[in-house]
């Protein structure tokens, strides 16, 4: 699965993972409640996103996180793969496709950081956007009626 190209998703994902904190988290949540409402839409049209299926993909990014504290080039190796799993959840769970538009691009401004300490700085704010992302979700589908 490939992503549309979309230069101002990529612009937004820069800030987002690498601008001053108080830029970066205004377009976080702004980011994080879009893609939220496009999977719930997308939930409502495909009938395949589910909470289980989002958390799923930000498990894995909770699993890197833990590998990266006693091994960098380690997790940085699965931060890489996550972006074929993605894919694959996507293929299998249509209503997914907002959410890999999003995180794709984002794990490669995570991965192309010049030096360690701006990796692990953009990972921090990808996962954080991750959490955001459910937390949005969740909140959004309950509104429309129930646990998805």
């Amino acid at each position: 699965m490939t992503c549309p190209t979309n230069p101002g998703l990529r612009d937004e994902l820069v800030l987002i993972l690498t601008g001053k904190p108080g830029e970066a988290s205004a377009a976080l949540v702004r980011k994080a409640e879009e893609t939220a409402r496009r999977l719930v839409d997308n939930h409502a049209a495909e009938g395949d996103t589910g909470k289980a299926q989002i958390r799923a993909i930000f498990d894995e990014l909770r699993q890197i996180e833990a590998v990266w504290l006693s091994n960098e080039q380690r997790a940085l190796h699965r931060v890489h793969l996550l972006k074929p799993k993605m894919a694959y959840r996507a293929s299998k769970a249509r209503g997914l496709v907002p959410l890999v538009e999003v995180l794709s691009p984002a794990v490669d401004v995570v991965v192309q950081a010049t030096d360690p300490a701006q990796a692990e700085l953009r990972f921090a704010r990808l996962v954080e956007l991750g959490e955001a992302i459910i937390a949005y979700y969740t909140a959004q589908s309950s509104q429309q009626g129930g646990r998805k």
